[in-house]
C-alpha cells in the first residue's frame, strides 16, 4: 500500500516490488485522505498480508525479503531506523516499510473512534501512530533508499506543528491502550 499526493513518479518505487497487486491511494484523483489513504487502499486488494511504504522511499529487494521473513501474524512489523527509536519507543513508522495482517489497522482504528470524530484531519495525518500504538509491534532496522523529495518543504513532517500534533496523538493512544 502506498499513499501519494499524486505529484511524484511511482515507477521507481513500484517497479522493483515483487508483488502481483500493488495498492496505491492517489490523494490527487479522489478523496484526499492523506496518510490514511494507505489504509483505505487495503480495500482495493484481496491479499491477507499487507506490505506498505511511503511514496518517497525505495525498498531494496533484501529489505522486502527481510520484512517478509519478519512477518508475524497479529503483529505489525515496522522498519524503524535506529536514529528514530528514541521518539518511537512505543509507536512505529510504517513509511520505511512495514508488514501486517490486513485486518489489524481497522481493529486499532475502532478503538480510537472518539479522536476520529473529534478531529478527522488530525487522524488522517496521525493514523500510522494510532495503528502501531494499538497493535502489537515488532521493530526492525533495515536498509531503504529515501528519495530526495522526501526532504521537500511540502512534506508532512516539515509542516509547522507536525511533531506536536503527533505527540498529542501519542498521549491519546496511550490513554486508550493503557486504560
Amino acid at each position: 500500500m502506498i499513499p501519494t499526493r499524486g505529484n511524484v513518479d511511482l515507477d521507481q518505487i513500484v517497479g522493483p516490488l515483487p508483488f502481483d497487486t500493488i495498492g496505491v491511494w492517489d490523494n490527487s484523483t479522489g478523496e484526499d485522505l492523506g496518510v490514511f489513504g494507505r489504509y483505505a487502499a487495503i480495500n482495493e486488494v484481496t491479499e491477507p498480508v499487507i506490505l506498505t511504504q511511503d511514496d518517497d522511499v525505495i525498498l531494496p529487494a533484501k529489505t522486502i525479503d527481510a520484512l517478509l521473513r519478519a512477518y508475524e501474524p497479529g503483529k505489525v512489523v515496522c522498519n524503524i531506523p535506529q536514529r528514530f527509536r528514541t521518539r518511537y519507543k512505543d509507536s512505529g513508522m510504517v513509511g520505511f516499510g512495514a508488514i501486517f495482517d490486513r485486518g489489524l489497522p481497522e481493529r486499532a482504528f475502532v478503538e480510537m473512534i472518539w479522536p476520529i470524530l473529534a478531529d478527522g484531519d488530525v487522524f488522517k495525518r496521525t493514523c500510522d501512530l494510532v495503528f502501531t500504538m494499538l497493535t502489537p509491534m515488532v521493530q526492525v532496522d533495515l536498509p531503504y533508499v529515501e528519495l530526495a523529495y522526501g526532504k521537500d518543504a511540502t512534506r508532512m513532517w516539515r509542516q509547522p506543528g507536525h511533531f506536536e500534533e503527533r505527540d498529542q496523538m501519542r498521549k491519546l493512544c496511550r490513554q486508550v491502550r493503557d486504560g
